[in-house]
């Protein structure tokens, strides 16, 4: 969907409003999860503990110690970084 909006010049918008390519991806992934039942309301609920100032700290190590885990999302992260340069 990224790349489509990207590269084929598809704009989705009212007026001048633009809507960015990664917000539509945004949007239908919530919509899917909702949907399809991957969402649940404890869940999303317990979450909201996880939202809070963290404050200022050095995170590269932590990062780099997971790498394995951050590869799995390459997929996601290069597209939306692409649209969104």
């Amino acid at each position: 969907w990224v790349f489509i909006g990207w590269y084929a010049g598809v704009r989705v918008g009212f007026g001048k409003y633009r809507c960015p390519e990664a917000l539509q991806v945004l949007v239908a992934g919530v919509v899917l999860g909702w949907v399809t039942g991957l969402n649940k309301k404890d869940d999303v609920h317990d979450s909201f503990d996880l939202v809070k100032w963290q404050g200022l700290t050095w995170t590269g190590s932590a990062v780099l110690k997971n790498w394995p885990v951050v590869q799995d999302y390459f997929g996601v992260i290069i597209p939306i970084g692409i649209s969104e340069a």
